[in-house]
């Protein structure tokens, strides 16, 4: 709806549409003050330009806020929707660790001693180990993921 004033041709007087609806006894006071203020204020050359970029600059801030909120809000949703996700990826992720270079070195040297075979053979048992408890885990995460 245009919230632009308008002249009324028949009347002489200018009527606000939209929005900016008053009271006719308001409407009235404020026509009888502006036609009294006629006499004496003279309003400048620059008026009229001064006026519009005025508004031109209020409705631009107005607009500004609202995409600012708009922003915020998106972000806010976002935050919300995917912390919960990524506590989840990252206890995922946690029962799926694999053992460090030392550890897994460690368990190759007790297994080389333990079955008296070279290091290269205990690096390979602890390595077929290791898997086969990375499958277990992952395993019981997904069905624990599933079950959930």
């Amino acid at each position: 709806m245009n919230n632009d004033p308008m002249f009324h041709d028949d009347s002489g007087e200018w009527e606000m549409s939209g929005e900016w609806d008053i009271s006719g006894d308001l409407q009235m006071s404020i026509e009888a003050k502006v036609r009294s203020a006629s006499r004496y204020v003279i309003p400048s050359d620059n008026l009229r330009p001064l006026t519009l970029e005025a508004a031109r600059d209020y409705c631009s801030d107005k607009r500004s806020n609202r995409t600012l909120f708009k922003m915020t809000l998106g972000v806010a949703v976002c935050c919300c929707v995917l912390l919960p996700m990524l506590e989840k990826a990252s206890s995922f992720g946690s029962s799926l660790a694999s053992p460090t270079q030392h550890e897994l070195e460690e368990r190759a040297i007790k297994i080389a001693h333990e079955r008296n075979v070279g290091i290269d053979w205990g690096l390979h048992e602890a390595f077929v180990q290791m898997r086969h408890e990375q499958a277990i885990r992952f395993t019981q995460a997904t069905q624990q993921d599933l079950s959930q």
